[in-house]
């Protein structure tokens, strides 16, 4: 319990509810968000009260190409030298190889896996740093101490693979993204009684609506790789099936302005006709997400590639909303029962759900109630245990 605990970045709010449940069993933790990451990221934008400043420190690096090699390392050395155990995503793992410590955890959220540690081609002023911090970020990762990743069915294995980590250093508890108490609590509710959106839901709520909400970026068409493919496209075209077998059907999908192809996703919604069924909303802080997520029917995730968790799979079953998204069968060897939702790979998968959720409102319900009961066993407690246990071996 004596240990001091460094959380090294913030992307996709990869570590700022992990560091809550830490300091929640006595641990000293600290998260340090990184200069760069998105507001949207920021644990302000995930909380519902002020705990994230007393745990919370902003930094002046986390820009690769800002700053010189030798300031970058002395500022990281400085903030991290008190610390006994360093957790990192992002790139995390090259500032803390950069100072020549090892990295006890790494925690990766996507892209500090699939391109960070690979040297790409760039601008000829930027391939020097690229060239650094690639092979920084290799080395720091194949040298962690402990790699915690839910198991995502060979879609990220295969880049460890390619970095040759040894299997025996995985932990597949994955990491809680999710701070599930503060969703009880009072002033959950009072949030966000002044947005516009929310104020939408709630009057589409008032007239007889189904309302889906569909958080993930738009990214189907001109996708930057394959492991940033959502199936947008997929649930459009469900839409316009349900629309088509149950006319006049009552149901608003609320979707952001976020990702390559949210032009694309418009354009695609005007096509099939069901543009009027769509509100797009901007970028919005999380909690305000969240309190908006608690008012809608269901949620829908990814439907191209299967997995088994990533944010919007937390934030859905925290509040006990039915989960649309493709998981498959992958799985089954982590976990003899899974969590429920209603398993969607194909526009005719979301069309059926759809109508399940018009016609057994009810049913699909106790769906959603079952996953927060899940989660709340094998995501939250599982995974903070299994994270517990592998510190007691750290340093």
């Amino acid at each position: 319990m004596s240990k001091r605990i460094a959380l090294i970045g913030n992307m996709n709010n990869n570590f700022s509810a992990l560091c809550r449940y830490l300091i929640d069993r006595g641990y000293s933790a600290t998260l340090f968000v990184l200069d760069g990451e998105p507001k949207h990221f920021h644990p302000f934008a995930d909380s519902y009260d002020d705990a994230w400043k007393h745990y919370t420190v902003e930094v002046s690096w986390g820009n690769i190409y800002e700053g010189s090699i030798r300031e970058i390392r002395d500022q990281v050395f400085a903030q991290l030298d008190e610390y006994d155990v360093l957790i990192g995503c992002g790139y995390a793992p090259a500032f803390v190889r950069l100072i020549g410590r090892k990295l006890d955890f790494f925690i990766p959220y996507g892209e500090d896996i699939i391109s960070i540690p690979f040297l790409k081609l760039t601008h000829p002023k930027r391939l020097l740093r690229n060239l650094i911090m690639s092979t920084l970020q290799a080395r720091a990762i194949r040298g962690a101490g402990c790699i915690c990743m839910a198991p995502t069915g060979g879609m990220l294995e295969k880049y460890l693979d390619r970095l040759k980590v040894d299997d025996e250093r995985i932990l597949t508890c994955g990491v809680p993204m999710v701070y599930w108490p503060q969703y009880d609590m009072n002033n959950f509710l009072s949030f966000g009684s002044d947005s516009d959106i929310l104020q939408t839901v709630l009057k589409y709520k008032e007239d007889g609506y189904v309302v889906l909400l569909h958080p993930s970026r738009h990214c189907w068409k001109n996708s930057p790789d394959e492991p940033s493919k959502k199936g947008n496209d997929q649930l459009f075209v469900g839409m316009a099936q349900a629309a088509q077998e149950r006319p006049g059907i009552k149901l608003k999908l609320l979707t952001f302005e976020y990702g390559v192809d949210v032009d694309e996703s418009k354009k695609l919604a005007v096509e099939l006709s069901i543009e009027h069924l769509v509100d797009w909303c901007p970028v919005i802080e999380r909690k305000l997400l969240t309190r908006v997520m608690y008012e809608v029917d269901a949620v829908v995730g990814e439907l191209h590639h299967a997995y088994f968790s990533y944010g919007v799979v937390y934030e859905s079953m925290a509040l006990a909303k039915p989960l649309i998204h493709n998981r498959g069968d992958a799985y089954k060897k982590y976990y003899a029962k899974q969590y429920p939702m209603l398993q969607a790979s194909s526009s005719s998968d979301v069309s059926e759900a759809i109508l399940r959720l018009i016609d057994k409102p009810e049913e699909v319900g106790e769906v959603g109630k079952g996953a927060q009961s899940w989660m709340k066993e094998h995501l939250v407690r599982g995974a903070v245990d299994s994270i517990e246990s592998a510190l007691s071996n750290a340093r």
